[in-house]
């Protein structure tokens, strides 16, 4: 029997870990694979993740992917790692032309350090908010996804579990935004804003050592997030608080008919 590559054990236990904590509206699986649909709104909940061993020739299980995602009116994405399965999955999805897009750095710290004397944490400027009156400053520094505004408050009354969402203001104004979800010994980090005119003045990192400090409070004993990877002062800032990378995640867009 072939042992299994603990690398790739890894990768899929953290893969699995953000599937529940970003919730979808509709997940059917498929064979070994997930079929998530939130309306449209995010990437990670309306794409296909083949995260288990599947029976269904490959063929197969990616056509019957296509008609599930066409029947809801939209394309199929495909969520990426080197933990995929089948192996030879993100070769085939090329071959049929489907665009690679937003890869993605996957990284952890520990958590022990924050919230400690000294480490940073809560301070007088920082508010912890119910969901709805957070989704009201995060829609301020995301316009776009206005559109997306019941869908988001749906996904957050399926969040089932323990979750902080903070904003920190200044002058009546939001300048950083950002939230954790926490599973067990793990807690995610999701939508760190910083308002454009407050950039590079430390409010990031102080949402982040908010955050990491009720993760911690909360039993998580190490956090999670997902940066762009060519998003260089982002994971600066992360790697200036404990964060390194664990693995790489991608998109595959189906190519347009």
């Amino acid at each position: 029997m072939k042992q299994a590559d603990p690398m790739r054990q890894r990768i899929a236990a953290y893969e699995e870990f953000a599937a529940n904590t970003w919730p979808a509206l509709s997940v059917q699986c498929l064979g070994g694979w997930l079929l998530r649909s939130a309306g449209g709104y995010s990437k990670r909940a309306n794409s296909v993740l083949p995260l288990y061993p599947s029976p269904l020739p490959v063929d197969e299980h990616i056509a019957l992917c296509e008609e599930h995602y066409a029947r809801l009116g939209a394309c199929t994405v495909f969520k990426m790692t080197d933990a995929s399965q089948p192996e030879g999955l993100d070769r085939e999805l090329e071959r049929r032309g489907y665009r690679k897009a937003e890869v993605v750095s996957v990284q952890t710290a520990r958590l022990e350090a924050f919230g400690e004397e000294g480490a940073g944490g809560w301070d007088e400027g920082i508010e912890r908010l119910e969901p709805e009156p957070w989704l009201e400053h995060y829609l301020a520094l995301n316009p776009g996804l206005e559109l997306h505004r019941s869908t988001i408050s749906r996904l957050f009354g399926l969040q089932p579990n323990p979750s902080v969402y903070v904003r920190i203001g200044e002058n009546g104004a939001t300048a950083a935004v950002g939230l954790t979800a926490v599973a067990g010994r793990r807690a995610a980090v999701y939508d760190l804003m910083t308002a454009p005119g407050f950039r590079r003045r430390g409010y990031a990192g102080r949402a982040l050592r908010a955050l990491c400090a009720e993760a911690r409070r909360l039993g998580a004993e190490e956090a999670f997030l997902q940066v762009l990877a060519d998003n260089h002062a982002a994971t600066a800032l992360y790697e200036k608080h404990g964060f390194r990378e664990a693995y790489r995640q991608w998109y595959r867009i189906q190519p347009t008919r």
